[in-house]
């Protein structure tokens, strides 16, 4: 933890550390992240406080959490400061904040990566003159409805169009670039 003196003498705690919380609320590293927050409680409660600099630690990290949940479209509760809370109390309720916002993002990156397989998938396969829908859903073992909503939300368009696409634009490709007859 980087400190520095602010105009008034204190010693800030939690200087050249925002950005580096806000990165790793972002790569869903909820352990890295307590873990820097945890040490920011423990030096400002180690050098003896005053009630002040415990809000604008608050202040501080809940301004990076709320940064962090507009980016990801986080719509969960961010907390707010209770002044009847000690220092501990503040902090855990800081890192519960964090590991729920981190869960979302994890499940983000995760759905994100599974659409993207799924669609990849697609496009290795659709050559193949038995390929259907049901190879996509026995593959990743999702229903029907989630790879038409996947292929919804991903092309604009429903499976078979998809697939039909991809299809006639091999086609016109090998129409073009070889000797093949129709």
């Amino acid at each position: 933890i980087i400190e520095s003196e602010n105009s008034t003498g204190n010693v800030g705690v939690f200087s050249a550390t925002e950005d580096k919380l806000y990165e790793l609320i972002l790569s869903g590293n909820s352990f890295k992240a307590s873990c820097l927050v945890y040490e920011q409680w423990y030096c400002l409660s180690e050098g003896g406080f005053e009630s002040d600099s415990i809000e604008q630690l608050f202040f501080d990290q809940r301004r990076v959490l709320l940064k962090a949940a507009k980016n990801m479209g986080y719509s969960g509760e961010i907390i707010n400061y209770d002044s009847r809370k000690n220092i501990q109390e503040i902090a855990f309720s800081v890192t519960a904040c964090i590991e729920k916002l981190c869960d979302y993002i994890k499940n983000l990156h995760s759905e994100s990566k599974i659409y993207d397989d799924v669609i990849e998938y697609i496009i290795e396969n659709y050559c193949d003159i038995s390929f259907c829908m049901a190879e996509v859903e026995e593959r990743f073992d999702i229903s029907d409805k989630t790879v038409s909503n996947i292929v919804k939300q991903k092309t604009g368009g429903n499976f078979s169009n998809f697939v039909e696409k991809l299809r006639i634009d091999k086609a016109k490709e090998l129409l073009e670039t070889s000797t093949m007859k129709i």
